[in-house]
């Protein structure tokens, strides 16, 4: 008898409380500050710049390599395992880090 009521009394809190995250999230993020947040966001100034290209307030300015570099460059290319192996390194030690930073 008691056991559905608990069960009935969990799912009603855990909605209530996602609920009430969701709420408060969308406030802060959307209301609060007159929307700060969402208007400073990088998705929001992507968002207005492919709208107003396709409006055709804005264009695209193609750029030449000319305008890029201004001086000769030294360009090494890598064989894709080594890049792989790189990028391997990289999360591995980012991987260490994050499990070493959870007991701090």
């Amino acid at each position: 008898m008691i056991i559905p009521i608990l069960q009935k009394t969990a799912r009603v809190t855990s909605f209530v409380t996602v609920a009430g995250v969701t709420a408060t999230s969308y406030y802060y993020y959307f209301v609060h500050d007159n929307g700060y947040y969402y208007k400073t966001s990088s998705w929001k100034k992507l968002d207005d710049k492919v709208q107003n290209l396709i409006d055709g307030k804005e264009s695209i300015r193609y750029v030449g390599i000319g305008e890029l570099v201004d001086r000769p460059v030294d360009i090494h290319v890598r064989s894709n395992s080594e890049t792989f192996k790189d990028i391997w390194n990289a999360e591995v030690r980012r991987a260490v880090e994050w499990l070493y930073s959870v007991g701090k």
